[in-house]
């Protein structure tokens, strides 16, 4: 059972729902069943699996596996006190696990086929996409329905307007509606005929049929060449729903046209018993509902051709791609059902429909092009076809084939190309098995060679999976260029909120802002004094969003525009300072050893308690103006001021001082008290606050005592500066950024990338001497490197020498360069869910690792530093960073990687030192080159050492002082050797995982 719905391959909706009991006794429904493909974690390998009947119940909070019907399958299943293995044909399908007394299986989704209509995602689209993919059905239906089906989509901030539709739509008296009600498929037939059109279509057709099933509204269309051709269309089609769905017709409802009212369409009316029910001549309003379609099916067709400017030739697929969504999608009466729904008795899957138009590139299979011919091919999308579950393309505008390999392009514009994102078998979602399996390997090197310009598309004859992101340099410049930015649909200015379609929410929004800023006596009204110019300010709108997507609340800020301060005058000192990312990771560290209780807050308009010392005058907020002359003299700093941090950060410290908190002497942003073996530990980033403390009553007195000084929003601690944080029964701590780095995936456009195993590859130099350059802003390369940077700084060390190393090319990037930023992602596409783990059952002594790279970088020579630091086995500290001056030999690198380690070591003793008792052991610094360990320990003068910068000799004073040990470390157990040079596959995944760089999941535990 699961209550993932787009895991299916296949599914059919319940007629009556299922009941199903759960622990505690309650019932929760199942609504429908259906089989899932998946691939199941045995040792080294992925194998397939097909789970089959699985139950959808929306309302299940996990998902379950029943091993009775296991076993009812002919499984086997065998158990002992650490877990499960369940075999069929003496073959291993599936491995459990044991944990917290119940078995569990690691599993992910399996890749599907390209259009079988089965188990996709599509991203969150515009309301006008959505009426474009629809075939421009109307908009309150398509609205309607979205919300129904409950589809995420994004709503228009202005009035609804289709250009498209105000000109291929044409107003008509409205249709008597008919007062037959029908009860079941085939009871009542409306038929009606179109043309002749003024071009053919590409398969030489001037005429198209419809028949409408009255009860469900479903539509089959045929075209023709004369209208003559009526009679076989309808027998065609009696045919077909009598042999693929056992309907029987009773009644065929038509005008009164020759091509029904003839002796042919007659005898076979009457051969199979089918009464025919015709309008009286010239009313057509008598077959409204044919009528009626007929308009809808015209008037979309036209829009469509109309919105892409495409030739009337393609008149016959832009109505087949009609009728094909709305029997999908289209209105039937009966509230929340489809035509297809009710015709078929089954629920359509809607997620591979496109917006007919759009430019697409088609797949050239391997039999049709010589070697060195291009694999794809430029066209049109112009439909789906039914027989072969493919995309219909059009080529050169008179040629159409169908394709199940097609990528379609992209485009800033709402009102063309939209992209679907196939489940990838890389996002690895937890749940359960049965089935048969076949083996897969997971590994292949040979396809971690591949250039990225050998995929443009994937062949049916060589993979299953459709790629729907553009690769290579199909239409590299509007793609990159959307890139650059995620969608944003907050309102940018006063106006836009106020007159777009959430204004009664952001005016609440701006409400509760104004009540906040008036209980703090933010500012008083007065003249403004003669020599003084107030300061405009602004409203910033964004809305808030929970972790599944909903949304959370709309907020509304009021800033100043603080950039027309004058330096002396509206302000003197602005520095701010905000707690270090190391401070946070040797918080948690210590608060896992010590099973320290973590809670966390957020400090509500936190810039407005801090106090002024100049004099600023602000003109009055937009919207809340009282009509007069006066100005706002702040009494209080508000957001947009430049002193505004500093303002809060002095008062927020005095504040904890008072509580006696101190300041910690390495971070000033970490406070702590610790007596009586009662520690507690507050750090503050801002107006976000993280609490550690021995118990839960300390953590409620402190959380009090903000409260009391500040309106203060808290809870527990699961989210923190971009850290998702998964707090474990044992105690142990998990921090990750996997939702940063599936919406970097998706940003840059890598989210159906294929996915690589290590982030560098050792045997491709990044040489800038080489041919390929990028012209300036034809792909993103700051903004990727930028994000993937916050990334390696903060939980993915394992990431950080290949971020390091793109990031020396900003300036002019290569297209090798531009392929080693997307060789990362590649790795981050099948470890996005990877982080960091602080043991609780490990003492949190501190120990580090110093490396370097003799000469690594091939164009300067220089060597690059660097330095990992553990607490017990969880890593709080890493640098890679290439040495600022030509080292003359490995022990002089290795010697000054140690001194740049030693200026780590010694911030973070001090900040320890400062959060707990005094530690009897001194920390232990490992390095790998005896040399350059004897040069630290032998104070001699050497002339080998007599160049070398004498800051470097820093470290000579701090082992001299006893501050640290220094030891040897083979090699092979170097730790920070991942962060000094590219390295193999199996060398890079044997240090990851002596780092302790694992995989959660928060309901099944961890996996290293």
């Amino acid at each position: 059972m699961t209550s993932r719905r787009e895991w299916f391959s296949n599914y059919e909706s319940f007629e009556v729902q299922l009941p199903v009991r759960i622990g505690d006794g309650k019932y929760i429904m199942a609504i429908g069943k259906g089989n899932i493909n998946v691939q199941a974690r045995i040792s080294d390998k992925w194998v397939d699996s097909h789970l089959s009947n699985v139950l959808h119940v929306p309302d299940l909070k996990v998902n379950l596996f029943s091993c009775g019907a296991c076993l009812d399958k002919g499984i086997k299943m065998m158990t002992d006190s650490d877990g499960c293995i369940f075999k069929k044909n003496n073959r291993i399908v599936a491995i459990g696990v044991r944990e917290n007394k119940m078995f569990s299986m690691v599993l992910r989704t399996r890749p599907l086929q390209p259009a079988d209509q089965a188990n996709v995602a599509v991203k969150n689209l515009t309301l006008l996409q959505w009426h474009e993919i629809l075939s421009h059905q109307n908009v309150q239906y398509v609205r309607n329905y979205l919300k129904y089906k409950r589809i995420p989509f994004i709503e228009t901030k202005n009035k609804f307007f289709c250009e498209a539709c105000i000109y291929g739509k044409q107003h008509r008296e409205p249709f008597t509606l008919s007062k037959t009600k029908t009860t079941k498929p085939g009871q009542l037939i409306h038929s009606d005929v179109c043309g002749p059109m003024e071009e053919n279509s590409l398969g030489g057709k001037r005429y198209f049929v419809i028949f409408k099933d009255d009860f469900s509204n479903y539509t089959y269309v045929y075209f023709m060449s004369q209208k003559s051709e009526v009679k076989n269309k309808f027998e065609l089609f009696l045919n077909t729903v009598k042999n693929q769905l056992n309907i029987s017709v009773i009644t065929l409802r038509s005008d009164c046209g020759l091509e029904y009212k003839n002796t042919e369409v007659k005898a076979l009316l009457d051969k199979l018993g089918i009464k025919h029910e015709t309008s009286v001549p010239y009313t057509p309003q008598q077959n409204g509902k044919a009528e009626r379609s007929m308009r809808t099916i015209v008037e979309a067709a036209r829009t469509m051709l109309y919105s892409k400017n495409l030739s009337k030739t393609l008149w016959a697929e832009a109505v087949n791609t009609v009728v094909y969504t709305i029997n999908r999608t289209g209105n039937t009466g009966q509230e929340g059902k489809t035509p297809y729904e009710l015709w078929f008795n089954k629920t359509p899957d809607i997620n591979h429909l496109k917006i007919f138009g759009t430019e697409v590139y088609a797949h050239i299979p391997k039999e049709k092009r010589r070697k060195w011919d291009q694999k794809g091919r430029k066209g049109i999308f112009v439909g789906y076809s039914e027989e072969t579950k493919g995309y219909r393309i059009c080529f050169d505008g008179r040629e159409i084939s169908i394709s199940r390999d097609v990528i379609f392009k992209e485009s800033t514009s709402p009102s063309t190309a939209t992209q679907v994102k196939i489940i990838n078998k890389e996002e690895e979602e937890e749940i359960n098995l049965e089935g048969e399996a076949e083996d897969e390997e997971d590994n292949n090197d040979d396809e971690e060679k591949l250039d990225d310009d050998e995929q443009i598309t994937i062949g049916v004859e060589e993979q299953t999976r459709m790629t729907l992101r553009d690769r290579g340099k199909l239409n590299k410049p509007i793609r990159y260029r959307d890139a650059l930015f995620s969608a944003c649909n907050d309102p940018v200015t006063f106006e836009d909120a106020m007159t777009g379609d959430n204004s009664d929410n952001w005016k609440a929004a701006m409400n509760d802002e104004m009540l906040s800023l008036n209980k703090n006596e933010t500012w008083t009204l007065v003249d403004l004094p003669k020599n003084k110019k107030p300061i405009n300010n602004g409203w910033i709108y964004k809305t808030k969003y929970k972790a599944n997507g909903d949304v959370d609340r709309y907020k509304a800020r009021l800033v100043i525009k603080g950039c027309a301060q004058v330096h002396g005058i509206d302000f003197q000192e602005t520095f701010s300072p905000v707690v270090k990312y190391d401070s946070i990771r040797v918080i948690l560290a210590i608060a896992a050893a010590r099973k320290l209780v973590l809670r966390q807050f957020d400090i509500k308009t936190a810039f407005l308690y801090g106090d002024l010392e100049e004099d600023i005058y602000m003109k009055q907020p937009k919207g809340y103006e009282d009509g007069t002359h006066l100005v706002c003299k702040l009494q209080r700093s508000l957001y947009g001021l430049k002193q505004a941090p500093r303002c809060w950060n002095k008062k927020f410290k005095n504040m904890l001082m008072n509580f006696d908190l101190k300041e910690t002497k390495a971070d000033p942003c970490v406070f702590v008290s610790n007596k009586n073996n009662q520690l507690l530990i507050v750090a503050i980033f801002v107006d976000d606050g993280l609490i550690a403390a021995t118990n839960n009553q300390l953590v409620d007195i402190m959380v009090k005592y903000l409260k009391d000084n500040f309106e203060t929003k808290e809870g527990e601690l699961d989210h923190f500066l971009g850290i998702e944080i998964d707090q474990r029964p044992d105690g142990s701590i998990f921090i990750h950024q996997s939702s940063y780095c599936k919406r970097i995936l998706e940003r840059f456009n890598m989210e159906e990338t294929k996915v690589l195993h290590i982030p560098t590859d050792p045997q491709h130099s990044l040489d800038p001497n080489l041919s390929g350059s990028l012209e300036a802003g034809e792909v993103p390369y700051r903004e990727a490197v930028g994000s993937l940077l916050y990334l390696s700084q903060i939980t993915r060390p394992d990431i950080t020498f290949a971020v390091n190393l793109v990031s020396r090319y900003l300036e002019k990037p290569l297209t090798i360069h531009w392929n080693a930023v997307k060789r990362i992602f590649k790795y981050l596409k099948g470890t996005f869910n990877y982080g960091l783990i602080y043991d609780s059952s490990v003492t949190p002594k501190l120990r580090g690792y110093s490396d370097a790279d003799y000469a690594g970088d091939t164009i300067t020579r220089r060597s690059t530093s660097g330095f990992i630091f553990m607490m017990g086995d969880g890593i709080v500290a890493w640098c890679s960073q290439r040495q600022k001056s030509v080292a003359l030999s490995t022990t002089e690198a290795e010697y000054i990687a140690l001194s740049q380690s030693i200026q780590e070591l010694t911030w973070l003793t001090l900040l320890i030192s400062d959060l707990l008792e005094p530690q009897g052991d001194t920390p232990v610094l490992y390095a790998d080159n005896q040399s350059a360990i004897k040069l630290v320990k032998n104070p001699e003068y050497h002339k080998r050492t007599k160049h070398i910068d004498v800051r470097y000799h820093y470290i000579r004073e701090k082992f001299s002082e006893g501050m640290f040990s220094l030891e040897y470390v083979p090699s092979k157990e170097q730790l920070a050797d991942i962060l000094t040079k590219p390295t193999p596959r199996p060398r890079f995944q044997e240090l990851r995982e002596m780092l302790g760089i694992r995989y959660i999941n928060s309901k099944l535990g961890y996996i290293v």
